[in-house]
């Protein structure tokens, strides 16, 4: 039985991830009455795109090697399914949650068990990145880019 290679599982998660986001994508406004250029949904919309497109591309070039059997296989060390759910829930729990609370207090949140998960135990590093990384996300989008967070 022939195992299946993590490029291939990973490019098809970037695959449906990538058309789930671009559904939301295209819900925003694609023009714009101040610019020429496109509305809010437009770049993310064309990022998501491009992502989609190589994504199937690198499925299709992992396929055929998996069929000529010259590939890595995938191997996972013990824990490492665990994590990889955890890391789907703590998503998913993100998500379900950002809505509710706000962008900041959800995105500490997350970020804080993310570090947890991947083991990150000094207390400084864990509080900067998980107070720090939050604030300049919010400081671009919401000051510099003018675009509303959650």
């Amino acid at each position: 039985m022939k195992k299946i290679p993590i490029v291939f599982i990973v490019a098809i998660m970037f695959f449906i991830g990538g058309l789930g986001m671009l559904i939301v994508a295209l819900k925003l406004p694609l023009d714009s009455p101040v610019t020429t250029i496109g509305g809010p949904g437009t770049f993310p919309a064309l990022v998501l795109i491009v992502l989609i497109f190589f994504s199937g591309l690198l499925m299709l070039v992992e396929y055929r090697k998996m069929k000529n059997d010259s590939v890595v296989l995938l191997k996972f060390e013990k824990g490492d399914l665990k994590r990889i759910l955890l890391v789907v829930t703590v998503s998913f729990i993100y998500l379900l949650v950002i809505e509710a609370t706000g962008y900041l207090i959800a995105t500490f949140g997350f970020t804080a068990m993310l570090l947890w998960l991947f083991g990150l135990r000094k207390k400084v590093s864990f509080a900067v990145i998980t107070i720090v990384y939050p604030l300049i996300i919010f400081f671009v989008f919401k000051m510099l880019l003018k675009i509303p967070l959650p």
